[in-house]
């Protein structure tokens, strides 16, 4: 994965696959796959960048790998049939299963330099989790926040500042458990990202010299 001259960029989605996301699937299918397609886009349009992505659904039943590290290029698409909302929700175990997993990887493969990008989306609170505890999660994400991961937290029917805050998460956005309210904060995720990505290459060719976009959920890079 470590080519010269190309930063490796990780985008680790966690997706919530419990009971209660049933009312807004066909959303998320949608724009899920809409996400998948802005980081395909530019994993084509910056040479100097190249897009891995993991996603990850959950529910109190398991945790599923749909993409582990799998290259831009190669992408597998969520579908109705693949995205089966059920059972409880154990988001904690979830982060910190999907989180340290990758930090792993990318430990071991010692990049010179890389971007992390984390999204977390949910509508509800933990209530499943056996492995990890709020607290031990907050101590993850304030370790990796140093190393310059970006998390962003993505929730409805709870209080989404309060619970990211805990957590040590700054970037969130709320949505309500509507698909038209679904397709509206996915849009905002998506022109983030993008933008994210943007500015990422003027910050790595002092060539160029007109400013990009601020981020919403990424300003200190």
């Amino acid at each position: 994965m470590n080519t010269p001259n190309v930063r490796p960029v990780f985008n680790l989605i966690i997706l919530d696959e419990s009971g209660s996301m049933q009312s807004i699937k066909t959303s998320i299918v949608g724009s899920f796959n809409e996400t998948l397609q802005v980081i395909i886009n530019a994993d084509q349009k910056h040479e100097d960048q190249n897009h891995f992505v993991t996603f990850v659904t959950f529910d109190s039943e398991g945790i599923r790998e749909h993409n582990y590290l799998q290259p831009a290029s190669s992408l597998q698409k969520l579908t109705m049939e693949t995205y089966l909302p059920g059972a409880a929700t154990p988001l904690y175990d979830a982060i910190g299963e999907s989180v340290l997993k990758l930090k792993h990887e990318i430990e071991r493969q010692k990049p010179a330099d890389y971007d992390v990008l984390v999204t977390i989306l949910t509508d509800g609170q933990e209530n499943a989790s056996r492995k990890f505890t709020g607290v031990g999660i907050k101590n993850i994400i304030d370790e990796l926040k140093q190393q310059k991961w970006v998390f962003s937290y993505i929730g409805a029917n709870h209080n989404v500042e309060a619970t990211a805050a805990m957590m040590g998460i700054e970037h969130t956005i709320r949505f309500e458990s509507e698909e038209e309210s679904v397709q509206s904060i996915m849009q905002q995720d998506m022109s983030s990202r993008a933008t994210f990505f943007e500015k990422r290459v003027f910050n790595y060719n002092p060539k160029k010299t007109s400013e990009p976009i601020g981020l919403s959920f990424e300003e200190e890079f």
